[in-house]
């Protein structure tokens, strides 16, 4: 042992007196942290080759001579006002520290000193060697306290051993600090009121920081280590929002699932989180932030939140080693988009989620405690994902009750609905849908009216007595609820149930169908169901289910042990703009589902709290239908080609109002391939709807999807017709891939010779208005019928027809094909689409079997909307009718429309067509089949019509989208399939 080390120790032992040296910790550095050469008040200056990993900056002075920094450069901005304040606080924090330790004012010289607070009365230096032993404890801290200047002599140097680390040393001088020529230092240096003085070929691993004073540096090695102490990581948020950018750190590194995090006031910005990001404790002071976007925080240990908490639009994992807690009032709004749960977690909270909630590993609980919501808005549904994940996984839990949310839009119609809830401790239909009262409006925006009984047994009192919730008895047959409990029995008692919808409890019963219209929420809180549930499927008839899961699920992947691969959805946007809703059929064809016509986005993808209708496979025996874990789905999936219906006709029944709009009431479909034309399973029987109805009549059944033979020569599709209660109607005939098929066919009426024989175009679409009256022919069931046939029978096909604007004229062009025995072709026109008046006659071309084209120019100065239509008379005076087309003077008159070309989407860009809309500013919106928004694009439309070109994500799912264009009061939708 030298000399000097006897007495430096003979000293300490003096004048410390015998006593273990006290745990330190670092001090908070905040946005300092980023730099390494920073002067509150003074200049910063370089001389010839300096390295300087870190930002470099100053409130006042000049930033002169650096080259090469990998970091930034900051001059009186708002973020050195920030730095300021910190390293006054660092240097508060650092003068207040109690000493362990009083050495001499020279340190080196070979010392080695353990970790403490040594304190030097006075100017202090370093010479030659001083040894730094950190005992085998990396989290040792060293602190240095100077009276005065500190100054070290060439070449000299700081050495750590048995596990020192740079980070955790700070240096504490009350006035200037020179560093000569070939220093070796370690650790933070903050200089109070004093310059700093960085010589020749100096290496410093910390950083140089003054309170007052310039800093100067000369061929200068300096960086910081990265590093949390103490696995404590603070946010300085130093430069943006970037949760990975290590500068925005007090310990220079991004955290991970070791470290508790601090999200701290007062930072200049406040981190937003889009990728996975782990930690374990998470702590949000009053006034601060943290956003996740699009991205996952995993947390491993607590949560403590007084400020903003945001995953609104992100995802927390829970993914600790003990019990965790999800406090109350975590997240703004207590809402969360997903929470994935991957150990086990309680809420101490409401907690509403968004999107899903899911498991990721086995044998985990989240015990609810009654708090989680599954929330329900008009951008989609929150669902529970499979607790398996494909089977991968068990043992997973929900402990205690849920509250399932389901949102209805505002519209008076009926709801196919179910209950996604176990029997045991379910709450009563009073108290689930009606909000638990029978009277009054106690939570606004949820619940509905019910109707049908006292007020004893549940139910609201209204201008009549009428039922406005069923359930199923036998088949499809409909009951109103048992007189004897009414809306007080457990909402499981029954599979499924109509209810009828007015809105929320704020509707006035005594305005019957005046009342004012309002979206509203059902919801119901108990045990959800898990794991296999069974549903028995009668013998005969139609048997009612109910998706059991607070999730979509996939029709498809259910279990069916003799049940027929075809479902009917309730639709309650179908019947027209006032209808109450109606049945859509689906049935398997081998690689999809072959639909009836829909208002709604119906789909294999059963909703949450929505029933649906099934059949036995051989309509004798009873089946068996299991839904499992597995088949929840998001709600989309794969779009594929049909086996079946290569061939297709729709035919859809519209209502028109007395403003010329037109709006769904029902539809049917035929596929033509490789079947038969008996009727059988792979045929779909009819379900009556409450308002009109579309049939389909084969033999002696009703149907609503029919399959048959590819046709060779003569069929005939026989339509039937009931309850039409309107007097103007549409039929819209639309063929798919039959325009190749050599076949042609024309509408027959029973009622109107002017219908009657209209001929069908069979590469797109043909409209039919007719009339309803008190005559009992032009409403019998029979009235239509679709009869297909070779050129033999049909003496001309009209194969397009358009009319189109010449200045202040009209231009009509019709052409035809296999044109023979054809005398004349009239040119009719009508201001109304009905009552029809001869405009020209044109003589026929060809007459040969050939095509030929005509081309009729009306001069007019008719500044509405005029409608025409080609008759053919033919030799024999047997006369046939083109589709309806129609022209407007001002291209306003005219129907909006948007579609998408192709309707498949192959690579990632979406063509959109936009016709006859007016100019202004417009959003596109693309919604996923739950709703959901997937991209929103602004667009500036310079009118009339025109292509929109946009990106998608290239990873986009594949499935099924709508597309809607909204703005200047008007709201247009398509689809399109990915």
């Amino acid at each position: 042992m030298t000399q000097r080390t006897l007495l430096f120790l003979v000293c300490t032992a003096l004048c410390c007196s015998p006593k273990k040296a006290a745990a330190q910790t670092v001090p908070y550095l905040g946005a300092a942290a980023s730099f390494e050469l920073f002067s509150t008040v003074g200049a910063i200056s370089n001389t010839g080759i300096s390295y300087i990993t870190g930002n470099i900056g100053t409130g006042t002075g000049a930033i002169t001579g650096f080259g090469i920094v990998n970091g930034s450069i900051h001059n009186n901005d708002a973020l050195t006002t920030l730095v300021a304040s910190d390293l006054q606080n660092a240097y508060n924090q650092l003068d207040t520290t109690s000493p362990n330790f009083y050495p001499g004012p020279v340190l080196g010289n070979g010392d080695t000193l353990t970790a403490g607070v040594y304190s030097m009365a006075a100017a202090a230096s370093l010479n030659l060697e001083l040894v730094l032993n950190a005992q085998g404890n990396e989290n040792a801290v060293f602190i240095f306290k100077t009276g005065g200047a500190f100054t070290t002599s060439a070449s000299s140097q700081i050495i750590l051993i048995n596990g020192a680390k740079a980070y955790n040393i700070f240096w504490k001088i009350e006035g200037a600090a020179s560093f000569a020529a070939g220093t070796i230092m370690k650790g933070t240096i903050i200089a109070n009121n004093g310059a700093i003085s960085i010589g020749t070929g100096v290496n410093i691993e910390g950083r140089a920081l003054s309170t007052t004073g310039a800093i100067s540096t000369y061929n200068t090695t300096a960086y910081f280590s990265n590093h949390c102490t103490d696995k404590l990581a603070t946010w300085t948020g130093a430069i943006n929002t970037d949760w990975t950018n290590v500068s925005n750190w007090s310990c220079g590194v991004v955290p991970t699932d070791t470290n508790n995090v601090i999200i701290p006031a007062g930072s200049l910005f406040y981190p937003v989180i889009t990728t996975t990001q782990p930690l374990n404790d998470i702590t949000i002071q009053n006034n601060a932030s943290l956003v996740v976007l699009d991205g996952t925080l995993q947390i491993g240990g607590a949560i403590s939140n007084t400020g903003t908490f945001d995953v609104s639009a992100g995802t927390v994992q829970m993914n600790g080693t003990a019990l965790q807690t999800l406090p109350a009032n975590t997240f703004t709004n207590n809402s969360i988009l997903n929470l994935i749960i991957s150990n086990n977690a309680a809420l101490a909270g409401q907690q509403n989620v968004s999107g899903t909630l899911s498991f990721s590993n086995s044998n985990d609980t989240i015990f609810t405690n009654g708090f989680l919501i599954l929330r329900s808005t008009a951008n989609g549904t929150a669902r529970l994902a499979d607790i398996t994940n494909v089977g991968t996984d068990s043992g997973n839990i929900i402990s205690g009750d849920v509250t399932i949310e389901r949102y209805i839009p505002a519209r008076r119609a009926w709801h196919l609905l179910a209950a996604p809830l176990s029997s045991n401790g379910a709450p009563t239909i009073n108290s689930a849908w009606q909000e638990g009262v029978s009277a009054g409006n106690p939570n606004p925006g949820y619940g509905t009216h019910i109707t049908g009984g006292t007020t004893a047994l549940g139910f609201d009192q209204g201008v009549n007595g009428n039922a406005s919730v069923k359930y199923f008895y036998s088949s499809t047959n409909l009951s109103a609820l048992p007189t004897a409990t009414g809306t007080n029995i457990a909402i499981t008692t029954y599979p499924a149930y109509f209810l009828f919808v007015r809105g929320d409890r704020s509707t006035e019963l005594l305005q019957g169908i005046n009342a004012a219209l309002s979206n509203t929420t059902l919801r119901m809180k108990g045990q959800v169901n898990t794991g296999n549930i069974n549903a028995t499927v009668c013998a005969t008839n139609f048997t009612v289910a109910g998706n059991p899961y607070p999730s979509a699920i996939d029709f498809h992947s259910l279990t069916k042990n003799n049940v027929n691969d075809k479902l009917y959805l309730w639709d309650p946007k179908l019947g027209g703009v006032n209808g109450l809703g109606g049945y859509v059929t689906l049935l398997w064809n081998g690689y999809s589902y072959d639909a009836t016509a829909a208002v709604s986005p119906v789909s294999q993808y059963i909703p949450c709290g929505q029933a649906f209708i099934v059949e036995s496979l051989d309509g004798i025996n009873p089946g068996t239908l299991t839904v499992k874990e597995t088949d929840k789905s998001t709600g989309i999936g794969p779009a594929a080609r049909p086996v079946y219906g290569d061939e297709k006709m729709r035919v859809n029944l519209l209502a028109v109002g007395a403003d010329g709009v037109s709006s769904l009431s029902d539809g049917i479909l035929t596929t033509y391939g490789n079947n038969n034309n008996n009727v059988d399973n792979k045929d779909a029987k009819k379900i009556y709807n409450l308002a009109e109805n579309i049939c389909i009549k084969r033999d002696s059944s009703i149907l609503s999807i029919e399959r048959r033979l590819t046709i060779e020569n003569n069929d005939t599709t026989f339509l039937n017709l009931y309850n039409l209660k309107k007097p103007t109607y549409k039929l819209q005939l639309t063929t798919e891939n039959m325009n190749n098929s050599g076949l042609y066919a024309v509408v027959r009426d029973n009622y109107s010779s002017v219908i009657n024989n209209t001929a069908v175009n069979m590469g797109g679409v043909t409209d039919i208005i007719f009339n309803v009256n008190t005559d009992p022919a032009s409403y019998a069931a029979n009235r239509f019928s679709i009869v297909f046939s070779n050129s033999a029978v049909l003496p001309v096909t009209f194969t397009s027809v358009k009319a189109t604007r010449r200045l202040k004229d009209t231009e009509v062009k019709w052409t035809t094909a296999r044109e023979e025995n054809i005398q004349t072709y009239d040119v009719e026109t009508s201001a109304t689409s009905t009552g029809f008046m001869q405009a020209a006659s044109v003589a026929a071309k060809v007459n040969n079997g050939g095509s030929a084209a005509y081309t009729w120019l009306n001069v007019t100065t008719d500044e509405g909307i005029r409608y025409y239509r080609i008759k053919s008379i033919g030799l024999n005076g047997k006369t046939n009718y083109s589709a309806i087309v129609k022209v407007a003077k001002d291209e306003a008159l005219l129907v909006n429309t948007i579609a998408v070309y192709p309707n498949t989407l192959k690579g990632n860009t979406v063509l959109l067509q936009l016709n006859n809309v007016a100019k202004g500013s417009y959003t596109i919106g693309m919604y996923n089949m739950e709703g959901r928004l997937i991209k929103k694009l602004l667009m500036e439309h310079f009118g009339g019509s025109a292509i929109q070109r946009f990106a998608v994500d290239k990873y986009l799912t594949p499935g099924k989208y709508l597309l809607q264009l909204s703005g200047k009061s008007l709201l247009l939708t398509t689809s399109i399939i990915k």
